[in-house]
């Protein structure tokens, strides 16, 4: 089977790293957190985590629409924890409080993506995602004003994003991925790619 490395239009940095067992992370372990967040005077804010833990099996396939960030982790166990990072904008409190209730996460058939009101104004909401997964998993990930970063992970990964960056460490397998307006990271396991091949597209619009 062909190994390949093959970037267009693209910076990126690359570093050796020598392969180590970690230990199953805990819920309590996430990086995920709420933080005051003040876009101006007018509209206040809501932000709230979900979890929810899934059987692991099949393609796992999240779409963070617009403004929602992916952070995909790999670990030890045989199941997925999805934490989803809720966050609401609205004239008043209650009504930021009573948009993030109307917002549903949903997870059918490892299909991960939110559902709500449609925005409007000063009506908003994003949804951002940190996912762990076991390290053999297979991805198909898109995202809209929002990086994808991929830790630990192996299989075989196909991602899109546009105005987000992408961070791809200790990652392998056959992984096709396409940016635009977002630039690339990748730090290897070791000297050579882990896997049948590494093709990520990256490309500049101007406006």
């Amino acid at each position: 089977m062909t190994k390949s490395l093959r970037f267009a239009l693209l910076s990126f940095v690359i570093a050796g790293f020598t392969t180590g067992i970690v230990a199953a992370q805990k819920k309590s372990e996430g990086s995920m957190q709420c933080r005051e967040y003040r876009e101006n005077d007018r509209l206040s804010s809501h932000c709230e985590i979900k979890e929810q833990t899934l059987p692991a099996g099949g393609t796992i396939t999240v779409d963070g629409k617009t403004n929602g960030g992916i952070s995909i982790k790999g670990w030890e166990r045989n199941e997925i924890l999805v934490r989803a990072k809720i966050e609401t904008r609205a004239p008043t409190q209650a009504e930021a409080d009573q948009l993030a209730g109307a917002v549903r996460i949903e997870t059918a058939a490892l299909n991960i993506r939110a559902e709500g009101p449609v925005p409007r104004d000063d009506y908003q909401w994003y949804v951002s995602y940190e996912i762990f997964v076991p390290r053999k998993s297979d991805l198909s990930l898109q995202a809209h004003n929002g990086g994808i970063s991929l830790t630990d992970v192996n299989g075989r990964i196909d991602f899109k994003t546009t105005n987000g960056g992408v961070n791809l460490v200790r990652v392998g397998g056959n992984v096709q991925g396409n940016t635009t307006n977002g630039g690339v990271n990748v730090v290897l396991t070791g000297a050579r790619w882990d896997g049948e091949e590494l093709n990520i597209t990256s490309a500049l619009v101007f406006r």
